[in-house]
């Protein structure tokens, strides 16, 4: 009997593996729905079942969704496109919703590959997480004026995407809700939202020009990070120059697109950070905390941020930090001297570069993190300091640590290679543009303002 029922336990376990749990209450016209409320006779679109392959629906081509269906002898009005109602569907094409329904589910049309064409009406006031994401040949999406809220990564990764026109309900954005939404050329952000989250345009490769509504009083970290092609900022936070947003003091992110100076004004507080990602034409800084060589900005004593265009190798002035993702995807860097100055390195301060040349200068190993460097390359650090970095943690992950004499750390100390030589010569205006030698009026020159007549 103990061997039956184990033999039994088993065949059950095995054949639970293999079925497929059914998602819907009832079925019409080839569309599945669940039923929400008997008393108020609701309904919401779903899926057809749930296996050990994921969402199974028949749904392919084009989907009209009634606004009511008869069921039982009842008539249910469908007010909902349920939780991974659409997911993994990739043959969909197009949808019609019903002006019944108020709320778009989580994953209601993730990875739905071929959708390009979805209607949203003026019922919906909801967008979920993921609702639209990775659905690659959307092109377009009008968000009515009855939404208020899009969920994070609502519609992540949606690659063809062009356009998108939002409704003047919308208060919130949710995180990353347009991540990698590579083919998006402008965004108007309306009037009614009061918060764009953290990531929600990141990696939009060709958003060329952006507009801030009155109502935003909070801009998330990442929010317009590799937006590599962004030319001007307007609205709301904007700068004079329209190269930048600066929220509350902070300039929290610039338009990187052929931008090869920037003058910060002096209003600013602060610098965020990745505030100048994707800057790799950035030559020099001006204004306030410009360096010395202009080619850094340093916020009491943390370097914020860098000016790569043309260098291959730098010296850091003297700092007492190099704050997070400072020299982040500057990947043309090969060499970096660090002063004795420096106390601490923070996360992904070089993250993303490739230096095939570190060279420390101070006795003590400066604190870091396990993502402040690439640890490829070799490390140079003075001869009495070698086993110190070694028995330090994350220095000692370099595996080429490289011993200097005084002599040399003395040299390297004194002796620092000019930051900014392929400047010289150069002339701009007030608003950091280069300018010939008929141009009149107050001009900067090497660092240094100067009236020309």
């Amino acid at each position: 009997m103990k061997h039956f029922k184990h033999f039994l336990i088993t065949m059950l376990m095995a054949l639970a593996g293999n079925l497929s749990a059914f998602a819907y209450d009832f079925e019409v016209d080839g569309i599945y729905y669940n039923i929400l409320s008997l008393k108020n006779p609701t309904c919401e679109v779903t899926y057809e079942e749930y296996g050990s392959y994921g969402y199974k629906s028949s749904y392919s081509g084009f989907i009209d969704i009634p606004s009511a269906v008869s069921y039982s002898s009842k008539t249910f009005k469908v007010v909902s496109i349920g939780k991974n109602a659409f997911n993994n569907c990739g043959s969909l094409t197009w949808v019609c919703i019903p002006n019944s329904v108020t709320e778009i589910g989580e994953n209601a049309f993730y990875n739905c590959k071929s959708l390009n064409e979805v209607d949203i009406p003026e019922s919906v006031t909801t967008i979920g997480g993921w609702a639209f994401s990775d659905c690659f040949n959307l092109t377009s999406v009008v968000i009515p004026n009855s939404v208020t809220e899009i969920g994070a990564y609502a519609f992540y990764e949606c690659k063809s995407m062009t356009s998108v026109e939002f409704g003047n309900s919308v208060k919130k954005i949710g995180g990353r809700a347009f991540q990698y939404c590579f083919n998006l050329a402008s965004v108007k952000i309306p009037d009614s939202v009061t918060s764009i989250e953290e990531g929600v345009f990141y990696g939009c490769k060709n958003l060329k020009s952006v507009v801030i509504g009155n109502s935003v009083t909070e801009i998330g970290i990442w929010a317009f990070t590799g937006c590599s092609s962004l030319e001007s900022f307007s609205g709301k936070f904007a700068s004079e120059d329209h190269r930048s947003l600066i929220v509350d003091g902070v300039l929290m992110f610039c338009a990187p697109a052929g931008l090869t100076s920037l003058i910060i004004p002096d209003n600013v507080t602060g610098i965020g950070e990745n505030a100048f990602d994707s800057c790799s034409s950035l030559e020099l800084f001006m204004g306030k905390f410009a360096s010395e060589d202009h080619r850094c900005l340093i916020v009491h004593g943390v370097l914020k941020a860098f000016a790569p265009a043309g260098l291959t190798s730098y010296t850091i002035p003297n700092v007492s930090i190099i704050g997070e993702s400072a020299f982040d995807n500057h990947g043309n860097l090969k060499s970096v001297v660090l002063p004795s100055s420096i106390k601490e390195i923070r996360d992904y301060a070089f993250y993303s570069v490739a230096l095939e040349e570190i060279i420390s200068l101070s006795v003590t190993p400066p604190r870091i993190d396990g993502k402040s460097f690439i640890t490829s390359g070799v490390l140079k650090v003075p001869e009495k300091s070698v086993e110190e970095y070694k028995a330090t943690e994350y220095w000692n992950w370099f595996q080429n640590i490289v011993g200097l004499t005084d002599e040399e750390v003395k040299t390297l100390g004194i002796s620092l290679p000019s930051a900014n030589h392929h400047l010289n010569g150069k002339t701009f205006n007030l608003n950091g543009q280069e300018v010939k030698d008929g141009y009149k009026g107050i001009v900067i020159k090497n660092g240094r303002k100067m009236m020309r007549k």
